[in-house]
């Protein structure tokens, strides 16, 4: 078969737990004999909406770059452009089937587009994207629950600064009614856990979709060969040592680990060794763990390979992730090291976990750290959850041969309806009165920052004017102010002349000859000036 697979973004550009999946699938189906290319988005943008080839580890890439800056925003996860470029190509490259992974930094309506062109389509449920805009549908650290478009979800919604509340409820309005569509024009679906079937299925709101959806266990995206002869930790001789890898923030937990330690007892926390392996997912939560793992039994190993989980002694593993996950990549790592893992109560990870581990309520370091300490009291607690941990877990050929067998499902099945040409024209109708009435709103603002900008430019007018007086006038007392100053140190020296005269004259103010000499001098002056006059 000759398959498409359609993500959000790929490698080397993008490398995370779907990104890495898809390359591995791609491989796997590779070695069946199937010929797969990738279909992506990336955050480069360039001039104009265009397509990139590209060449990875002899995979062809495809990757759209789009004019649109904010490509990640959920309001331009509907691209007319995108579709253009996507429909183009399957009419030139004619694959088989089209495995649709995600609709991120492309358009949301990519099925709909392969169903018209009678391309087969099978949708994989990585997240719960189909189901809401909010990433991980993480409301004030809880899941929210609440079907699209229900109270409060316009309010909830990320936006812009200068959007209104009017266009984020149509946004939200066509987001719905778009990702449905797009459900509707799969032939086949996927759900990597049955917990996330069913949380798809509620909160998607779709008629028959719990049914439809297929749970296929993801394969492993690292080799376990890479695992092998994994240093085993020495608890209760040595400290319990706990390892989390993966993305480091909230969302993912890593700050409750933090929090559960400083709720052990000096005692219990000198007994434990916290091993982290990754990189902050953002700046700031990387400052704050610069910060707080001061004074810490915290051990931070940066950017990982395999290799570098299996050369660190663990005892325990520890992924108390705030998210609903679908899946959990990490998981299958630390089943690989032989390692019983501490998980939230949210998503896949309890069913993932069985009885090889401890589960927690997420957000709760207080009883993170309460199952860490009875850990440390009995020992034995630990060895039971090691014992039903399964380190042989289904690899990514054994994956690949059940997709596949979805994909000749989905190439066999009766294709679902397309859209007709009434529903097009509706809704291309409601997605152009909203754009026309942003476009109007937006147009009304530019004027009102353009009477704004006149009326500073005016009064920076007249500002100016004021200035130029005002540097005049102080330019005016400034020369005059030199002429006092000089005035000033001619008086100056003038009295100073006079000071010594007038004590040279009290010097000589006692002696009869000189007061003979002024008497005579004084009746010529009045001579003279009778003469004058």
């Amino acid at each position: 078969m000759k398959i498409l697979h359609v993500v959000h973004g790929f490698l080397p550009e993008f490398r995370g737990g779907s990104e890495l999946y898809v390359d591995r699938l791609c491989r796997a189906l590779r070695v069946l004999g199937h010929e797969s290319a990738v279909f992506c988005g990336s955050n480069v943008p360039a001039g104009e909406d265009s397509l990139e080839e590209d060449l990875v580890d002899g995979l062809r890439v495809f990757r759209v770059h789009r004019r649109a800056h904010f490509v990640e925003e959920w309001q331009r996860s509907f691209s007319p452009a995108v579709e253009d470029l996507f429909r183009s190509f399957l009419e030139g490259d004619r694959p088989d089937v089209v495995h649709l992974h995600h609709w991120k930094r492309l358009s949301r309506r990519l099925a709909a587009t392969a169903r018209a062109l009678d391309v087969p389509v099978v949708l994989t449920f990585h997240d719960l994207f189909a189901t809401c805009p909010v990433d991980f549908r993480l409301k004030d650290g809880e899941i929210c629950r609440a079907v699209l478009l229900g109270e409060g979800c316009s309010r909830c919604a990320p936006r812009a600064a200068h959007q209104a509340e009017f266009e984020i409820e149509e946004e939200l309005r066509l987001f719905r009614s778009d990702l449905r569509r797009e459900v509707e024009s799969a032939s086949g679906l996927i759900a990597p856990s049955a917990v996330h079937r069913s949380a798809i299925a509620s909160l998607l709101d779709v008629a028959g979709v719990a049914e439809r959806i297929e749970v296929i266990p993801h394969g492993r995206i690292v080799d376990a060969a890479r695992l092998v002869g994994a240093k085993a930790g020495s608890f209760p001789e040595g400290p319990l040592r706990i390892g989390h890898w993966g993305a480091l923030d909230e969302i993912k937990g890593t700050d409750v680990l933090l929090d559960a330690l400083d709720r052990l007892s000096p005692t219990e926390a000198s007994k434990v060794e916290l091993h982290l392996f990754g990189k902050p997912i953002t700046e700031r939560f990387g400052r704050r763990l610069e910060r707080e793992r001061r004074g810490r039994p915290v051990i931070v190993h940066g950017s990982f390979v395999a290799e570098d989980l299996a050369a660190v002694p663990l005892d325990l593993a520890a992924f108390p992730s705030r998210c609903a996950e679908s899946y959990s990549f990490v998981l299958d790592e630390a089943f690989a090291l032989g390692l019983p893992t501490i998980v939230s109560d949210r998503g896949a990870l309890p069913e993932r976990v069985g009885e090889a581990g401890f589960v927690v309520p997420a957000g709760r370091p207080d009883v993170l750290a309460d199952t860490v300490a009875s850990i440390l009291r009995d020992p034995t607690l630990l060895l039971a959850k090691r014992a039903k941990v399964k380190r042989e877990l289904p690899d990514m050929a054994e994956h690949a041969e059940r997709v596949a067998e979805a994909y000749r499902h989905a190439i066999e099945a009766p294709r679902p309806p397309a859209l007709t040409p009434t529903d097009e024209a509706s809704r291309d109708h409601a997605a152009l009165v909203l754009r026309t009435t942003q476009l109007e709103e937006r147009e009304l603002s530019l004027l009102e920052l353009r009477s704004r900008v006149s009326f500073l430019e005016k009064r920076g007018w007249n500002l100016e004017s004021s200035l130029s007086d005002s540097r005049s006038e102080t330019e005016k007392a400034r020369s005059e102010l030199e002429t006092r100053r000089r005035m000033c140190e001619t008086l100056r020296g003038v009295l100073d002349v006079a000071e010594v005269d007038l004590e040279r004259w009290r010097r000589l103010e006692g002696r009869w000859w000189l007061r003979a000499i002024l008497s005579v001098r004084r009746g010529v002056l009045r001579l003279f000036g009778r003469r004058i006059s």
